[in-house]
């Protein structure tokens, strides 16, 4: 089964699968992230749109906020549950491991996403190279241990590459040209960080 048609077909039941969310686990995330009044931000993958309303409180109703994902059905959900937020989320049908990503952002966020890419260096060097602004940051996390992640994927008809070893990763994408500047592969978390260090 596809991505978008496992992802179409299991939208509306989500959210209670998903819940309760880990609050604290996700205000780690996105300190390492660095996220802050003001900024623009992009949600990169953002299914039904869970970690949306974390990101506005920290953006405090400020800046951009934008929310891409390649299932509309996913989309949907999203847009009807955050309409409301501030600053008020864009919301883009797209793929972003094919399809053009348009704007630069003080940070990407890819959420639970990771494991789900085809090419995973080529497309988060892609949106590190043409959508992160300087000084920002690229954060791949997740709220779980790599082995909860992968047993979650063994036992689901969806795609997943599986997550290899965070520094195996943080080693291809530095080979990639992706300055990683954190790394935390543990029982509770798994996280990459790259911050854009470069004046272009």
């Amino acid at each position: 089964m596809k991505n978008d048609d496992f992802f179409s077909a299991v939208a509306e039941d989500w959210d209670r699968r998903s819940f309760p969310l880990p609050i604290e686990k996700i205000g780690h995330i996105l300190d390492i992230a660095g996220i802050r009044a003001g900024d623009s931000v992009l949600d990169a993958g953002t299914g039904t749109g869970v970690l949306l309303p974390f990101l506005s409180k920290r953006q405090r109703g400020r800046g951009v906020l934008h929310a891409i994902d390649s299932s509309a059905s996913m989309l949907g959900i999203a847009h009807r549950k955050n309409a409301g937020l501030l600053p008020s989320p864009v919301f883009i049908l797209a793929d972003i491991e094919t399809d053009k990503v348009y704007g630069r952002f003080d940070h990407i966020v890819l959420y639970c996403v990771f494991p789900h890419l085809r090419t995973p260096v080529k497309t988060i060097a892609g949106m590190f190279y043409g959508n992160l602004l300087p000084g920002g940051s690229i954060t791949i996390a997740h709220p779980m241990s790599r082995d909860a992640v992968n047993g979650i994927h063994e036992n689901s008809s969806v795609m997943s590459c599986g997550l290899e070893p965070a520094e195996s990763v943080a080693s291809r994408l530095e080979k990639a040209g992706v300055p990683v500047s954190y790394i935390e592969d543990s029982d509770d978390y798994y996280i990459i960080n790259a911050l854009n260090v470069h004046t272009y």
